[in-house]
């Protein structure tokens, strides 16, 4: 799926001279922390805003494997938020790497992967935001169409959750919303310089009574990444993620630098800080009474994947 810490997992069978299987299992973490606002609406917000992805994967092929992850975020503020388990992901990816003979020295250079799966809502209880003049039904996450009245915009766990990710795998924090997605993923790493781009999608159908329509969610992402050692690399990603439903969903553009670390072949650590830098379609929001600016949603991102082989 769309994490970068299950991204890692494709890429962890680097170019060799001879095509590698994907590896057996894999498990990741993708944790996000982002320091509460200081004051907004003449309220203090203090606070961490903790968003978390755990996943693992399972080979059942060389070319083969399923996938799943779990997706939580919270608000440690004192004041009203949605938070809790958002939803889950169950999926399957699929390498299509080209055959040994493809290039004229038999090298195999280049990583091709497709993947497809299913999110599976697990905030049953999902309430409606609860501030001062709710314009929504109950089970409203606020992720996907954030309404016209900012004043609820803080209230949701998990608008802050996707925010701080730059919107990447928007699907994953609203538990009112069913989704298909479907992503490709090219990626080289022959060489001391590592490149990737990636580009996915969902149609979200709406399984509570805050919205009728059906939502489509589109990212793009673009990573690069220098080999500054045996063990260490550092680099960075450019992403953008959209959601089209109503006036007020997300488009935001996004900055992550980044620095990994494997100290062993089996295990890659990873942290970095991600800069929100605009919301093309939230662009004209003033400041105050729950209003929004992309780049006070910095966020530091810690995240891992440790992988099984044969």
């Amino acid at each position: 799926m769309m994490l970068r810490a299950l991204a890692l997992v494709a890429l962890s069978g680097t170019a060799l001279a001879e095509p590698q299987p994907l590896p057996r299992a894999s498990a990741s973490v993708d944790l996000r922390l982002h320091v509460g606002d200081s004051e907004q609406d003449e309220v203090p917000h203090y606070g961490l805003y903790p968003s978390l992805v755990l996943g693992g994967t399972f080979r059942l092929h060389e070319v083969l494997q399923l996938e799943a992850s779990v997706a939580a975020a919270k608000v440690t503020a004192t004041w009203e938020n949605i938070g809790g388990l958002a939803n889950g992901y169950l999926g399957a990816r699929l390498l299509l790497d080209p055959p040994p003979d493809f290039f004229p020295e038999g090298g195999y250079m280049y990583r091709w992967t497709i993947a497809a799966g299913v999110t599976l809502p697990l905030d049953r209880s999902l309430p409606g935001a609860d501030c001062f003049m709710p314009e929504h039904a109950g089970g409203d996450s606020l992720v996907l169409d954030y309404g016209t009245n900012t004043a609820c915009w803080d209230r949701s766990a998990y608008r802050r959750a996707m925010l701080h990710r730059g919107g990447w795998a928007t699907w994953m924090w609203a538990p009112d919303f069913l989704s298909a997605v479907a992503s490709a993923r090219f990626a080289d790493s022959s060489g001391d310089l590592d490149y990737s781009a990636e580009v996915g999608g969902a149609l979200g159908v709406p399984i509570t009574d805050a919205h009728d329509d059906t939502a489509v969610m589109l990212q793009l992402g673009v990573e690069v990444s220098y080999r500054l050692s045996p063990r260490w690399r550092a680099g960075g990603r450019a992403q953008i993620a959209g959601v089209m439903l109503d006036d007020e969903s997300p488009s935001l553009v996004s900055l992550d630098g980044f620095v990994e670390y494997a100290p062993r072949g089996d295990t890659r650590l990873r942290a970095g800080v991600l800069v929100p830098l605009a919301d093309l379609s939230n662009d004209d929001v003033p400041p105050g009474l729950g209003g929004y600016v992309p780049r006070e949603n910095v966020s530091i991102g810690l995240s891992g994947v440790v992988t099984i082989d044969p």
